[in-house]
């Protein structure tokens, strides 16, 4: 597949809805992947009184119960033969902040903070945590000896329970590779009709 830059790179498939835009190419020394995602803007939905639920076209949402629900975008690509993933970098150089508060999904965390008997610091720090804690989360799967990276992009962060939230515009993910010690893998036109339709 070619990308935007023209540059030929070991993709096997990608899962990019419009008016979500990617472009991967692979680097100069051919041994990493640079991704960049650009976000359309959250619409905000009043869920409850001071709760929103932000929507982006193309993007699903989480589902985690009780945590809030932030839209995330996933991408799937194929290494080169003879490469496993190494590390994984990003950069969100345009960043909004807002102060709205993010329903989370049923059921509702037991925060206590918000009962009128306990406002400590102590009982806010229970539940005032950063969700989802990273940005980008990549996972690695094997299918007919193929890796593939599962990449998880949230555009979205919140304390849980706060008004902080942040939205970046743009996320910029570096993909480091490394050599694997698997077999050479040779698959046939089945297999490969198999793992684009993943």
């Amino acid at each position: 597949m070619k990308t935007k830059q023209g540059v030929w790179a070991f993709l096997l498939f990608l899962t990019v809805t419009a008016p979500t835009l990617a472009t991967i190419h692979m680097n100069a020394a051919g041994d990493g992947f640079q991704v960049r995602i650009s976000f359309p803007e959250p619409q905000w939905v009043e869920s409850a009184p001071g709760q929103f639920v932000p929507n982006m076209e193309g993007l699903l949402s989480t589902m985690e119960g009780g945590r809030p629900s932030v839209p995330v975008k996933l991408l799937k690509i194929a290494l080169p033969p003879g490469k496993i993933l190494e590390l994984v970098r990003h950069d969100r150089p345009k960043v909004t902040h807002t102060r709205r508060v993010i329903a989370p999904n049923a059921p509702q965390l037991p925060i206590s903070w918000m009962n009128s008997k306990s406002n400590s610091p102590s009982s806010w720090d229970e539940v005032s945590f950063l969700y989802p804690r990273r940005m980008v989360q990549a996972d690695l799967q094997t299918l007919h000896g193929v890796h593939i990276v599962l990449l998880k992009l949230y555009p979205i962060q919140t304390v849980v329970g706060a008004p902080e939230t942040t939205y970046s515009q743009r996320l910029d993910v570096e993909l480091r590779l490394k050599a694997s010690h698997s077999k050479p893998v040779h698959l046939s036109s089945f297999q490969r009709h198999e793992l684009a339709l993943r």
